[in-house]
C-alpha cells in the first residue's frame, strides 16, 4: 500500500514485527483518507504510543497486558491517584495539580537493629512539610533528603530488640494531603 493513494476508508491488518507484514503504514498529505484506529493491543511489551495524523482520526483503546509505556493524555483528562478506568470512552479528564502518590520503597525489609536508607518512589513529594508516617513501634525515620517531585530518600533506625519486628505501614504526608501506604518489613536479627 506504500505510495499509493487513498480515496476512501483503508483497513490495515498484520502490521507489526512478526507473523504477518511489518513496517511502517505512510499516508502523505495528499491522501483524502478517512483512519479509524480501533485499539492498539499487546500482551507484552508496548513502547511508546504516538499517533499523528492531520486527517480524521478516531482512536478507540489501549489495551495491555504487560507493560505499557508512554502514553499522552490530552490536558482535558481527569486522572485519579487510583487509575483511569472506563468500559467505553474515557471522555474529558483532569489532572488534578496538586496531589501525592506512594508507588513504592525500596528496600522494604531490614532486621531489627539496622540503620537503612530507603529510596521513595512516587509523585507530589516536594510539596510542603514532607514527612513519614510510620505504624507501630521500634522504626524512626531521622533524616529525609534529595527530595524531587518524583523521588526522595529517607534514612530508617530500626530498635535493636523485637520491639520493632514486623510489618509497618509507611504513608507519605504533605500539605496536599496523605498517600497510599507501603509496607515495610523488619525481621528478628539472628
Amino acid at each position: 500500500m506504500k505510495n499509493d493513494r487513498i480515496n476512501g476508508t483503508a483497513s490495515v491488518a498484520g502490521t507489526g514485527s512478526g507473523g504477518g507484514g511489518g513496517g511502517d503504514i505512510i499516508m502523505p498529505p495528499f491522501n483524502d483518507a478517512n483512519i479509524g484506529v480501533h485499539g492498539i493491543q499487546t500482551s507484552g511489551l508496548l513502547g511508546s504510543v504516538d499517533i499523528q495524523i492531520d486527517a480524521l482520526k478516531t482512536v478507540k483503546g489501549t489495551s495491555a497486558d504487560g507493560l505499557i509505556g508512554t502514553i499522552a493524555v490530552p490536558s482535558d483528562a481527569e486522572i485519579l491517584s487510583t487509575g483511569i478506568g472506563s468500559t467505553g470512552f474515557i471522555g474529558t479528564a483532569t489532572v488534578p495539580a496538586n496531589f501525592i502518590y506512594l508507588d513504592s520503597i525500596f528496600p522494604s525489609t531490614t532486621v531489627a537493629g539496622n540503620t537503612i536508607e530507603i529510596r521513595f518512589m512516587g509523585i507530589g513529594f516536594d510539596t510542603p512539610n514532607l514527612q513519614i508516617n510510620v505504624s507501630g513501634k521500634g522504626v524512626a525515620v531521622t533524616t529525609i533528603s534529595n527530595v524531587t517531585y518524583y523521588s526522595f530518600s529517607a534514612i530508617f533506625r530500626v530498635d535493636s530488640g523485637n520491639n520493632g519486628v514486623g510489618r509497618h505501614a509507611v504513608t507519605v504526608q504533605t500539605d496536599v494531603g496523605i498517600s497510599g501506604g507501603k509496607d515495610l518489613i523488619v525481621s528478628p536479627r539472628k
